[in-house]
């Protein structure tokens, strides 16, 4: 390996290219942190619970093996692999140091990658989170990614002090423990306190919004829109791990970002449904008359700046009705 490549974690990584392609070559210590834990990465990372090995072929490569002649590495000291599913078999990677290096250079190209699969990111960082990995593998990324690098994963994962933070179009609703913006134009973004009563009550209005009485656990899925995440990122300095974008199952239309945790994620699928859906407004208005009916004047104030913020202008939502019953929206 050459001198500037810098160990994280007990392994090291440097690119090559290859046909336009860039490849990730690890090295790895016998007692790096991520030798024992790097099978669990790649069956995650593909969504597998057969062995990690059985995810990748090893391959004799004409271009792979002269890359690393010209950075003065030994081919027949490295194990060359490519990934063995159908629609991830464009995915190369170099070990150096033995079957496990070789596994997490697979999980490094399959993070790098910029094709239409997404390995499974919230699966991934939930188990970086668990065995206190995320900082570990966010330095060893970053140990590749430097500022002359073109590659998707530094446009993915820009930094957070980034010079394309967006600081205006920002409604802040601090005194309700909330923060809305949107990004790619019109795709709702939630930043719910815990501490909020919009947090306690975030399961009952997504189920009223949506007029279903099952967990709302159950009315929306996770998905890994490489669009909103680089924009959550870029616009406003977030780390990928901090971006849950999810749509509702029952009308995949509606898209939202939630950026606390799973009570963000039902609050902004409800906004964003209210909105766009004046059925929906009217039964969330019914929901909160039962439930709580002392968030019917914060809620209008909240959707009128959704709406403000997704339709780019005024105008009274036309279905949450700010007109009638407790005074909602008016004095």
């Amino acid at each position: 390996m050459t001198s500037n490549q810098r160990m994280v974690g007990g392994a090291s990584i440097q690119l090559i290219r290859v046909d336009g392609q860039e490849i990730p070559v690890v090295d790895m210590n016998k007692d790096s942190v991520w030798s024992q834990n790097v099978s669990w990465m790649l069956q995650t990372a593909t969504a597998v619970e057969g062995k990690a090995e059985s995810q990748y072929e090893y391959i004799d490569d004409r271009g792979i093996n002269g890359e690393l002649r010209a950075l003065g590495i030994d081919p027949e000291e490295c194990l060359a692999a490519e990934l063995v599913r159908q629609d991830l078999r464009h995915l190369k990677a170099v070990g150096m140091s033995g079957k496990r290096s070789v596994m997490l250079a697979c999980v490094v190209a399959l993070y790098r990658d910029p094709g239409r699969y997404t390995m499974k990111h919230k699966d991934f960082w939930a188990g970086l989170g668990d065995y206190g990995l995320q900082q570990t593998w966010e330095k060893l990324m970053d140990t590749i990614e430097n500022e002359d690098s073109s590659s998707y994963y530094k446009e993915y994962s820009a930094p957070s002090n980034t010079s394309s933070k967006r600081e205006n179009n920002d409604t802040s609703l601090d005194d309700l423990g909330m923060k809305l913006d949107v990004v790619t134009d019109s795709v709702l973004i939630c930043n719910l306190d815990t501490s909020s009563k919009f947090s306690q009550y975030a399961s009952h209005l997504l189920q009223g919004a949506t007029g279903e009485t099952v967990k709302a656990d159950h009315l929306f899925e996770y998905n890994e829109d490489k669009v909103i995440i680089r924009g959550c990122i870029h616009d406003f300095g977030l780390s990928a791990e901090e971006v849950y974008v999810a749509s509702l199952k029952s009308d995949p239309s509606i898209v939202a970002v939630g950026t606390t945790g799973k009570r963000s994620v039902m609050f902004a699928l409800t906004l964003a449904l209210a909105v766009q859906n004046n059925a929906a407004g009217k039964d969330l208005h019914q929901q909160i008359m039962m439930i709580e009916p002392g968030l019917l004047n914060p809620m209008a104030r909240v959707l009128r700046a959704a709406q403000k913020l997704i339709k780019g202008g005024g105008g009274k939502n036309r279905g949450y009705d700010s007109s009638k019953g407790a005074g909602i929206g008016g004095g």
